[in-house]
C-alpha cells in the first residue's frame, strides 16, 4: 500500500515538474510521436498501478472479511460458551435452593421432635412429682400418726414415772426426762 501510494506520488511530482518546466519556456513545443508515446505508456502505467492499488484493496478487503468472519465465529463461540456457562450456574443455583429448602424442611422436623422429646421430659417430670406426692402423702400420714402415738407414749410413760421411782430412773437414763 505505502510503495504504490509513493509511486503514485513520484508520478504525479514528475507530471508537475513538467508542467512547470514546460510553462517556463514559453515556446511552442510540438507534440511529437514520442511524446505520444510517452503518454500512452504513463497511461498504461496509471492503468497498471489503479488495476494493483484495486487488486490490493481488494485482497485487503478479502483478508478483513474472513478476519472478521473467523472472529465473529470465535465470537459466538464464546457467546454460547457464555450461555451455556450461565444456564449451568442457574441449574446449580436451583439444585442448591431445593437442597436448602429440604434442609430447611428437615431442621423443621427436628424442631419439631426436639418439642415432642421436651414435652414429653416436662410431662415425665410432672409425672414424678405427682407420683412422689401422691407416694408420700400416705408416708407422711404415716409419720405424722406415729409422732402423734410417740407423744402419747412419751407422756404416759412421764405419768408411770411420776408415780414409780424404778421407771423414773430408767426414763432418765434413756435421756427422757
Amino acid at each position: 500500500m505505502k510503495r504504490t501510494t509513493l509511486i503514485v506520488l513520484f508520478l504525479s511530482a514528475m507530471l508537475m515538474g513538467q508542467a512547470v518546466y514546460a510553462q517556463s519556456e514559453r515556446q511552442a513545443v510540438p507534440f511529437t510521436q514520442g511524446d505520444r508515446d510517452r503518454l500512452i505508456r504513463l497511461e498504461e502505467g496509471h492503468k497498471s498501478l489503479q488495476r494493483q492499488i484495486d487488486d490490493f484493496k481488494l485482497a485487503n478487503q478479502q483478508q478483513f472479511d474472513a478476519f472478521k468472519l473467523a472472529n465473529q465465529q470465535q465470537f459466538d463461540g464464546l457467546a454460547q460458551r457464555i450461555d451455556d456457562l450461565k444456564l449451568a450456574n442457574q441449574q446449580q443455583i436451583d439444585s442448591l435452593r431445593l437442597q436448602i429448602n429440604d434442609l430447611r424442611a428437615s431442621v423443621a422436623d427436628l424442631r419439631n421432635l426436639i418439642y415432642v422429646v421436651l414435652a414429653g421430659m416436662f410431662t415425665l417430670v410432672g409425672f414424678i412429682l405427682w407420683d412422689r406426692r401422691t407416694t408420700l402423702s400416705p408416708m407422711i400420714f404415716r409419720y405424722k400418726a406415729l409422732e402423734e402415738r410417740e407423744e402419747k407414749i412419751e407422756k404416759v410413760l412421764k405419768e408411770i414415772a411420776q408415780k414409780d421411782p424404778h421407771t423414773a430412773e430408767a426414763l432418765r437414763h434413756a435421756g427422757l426426762l
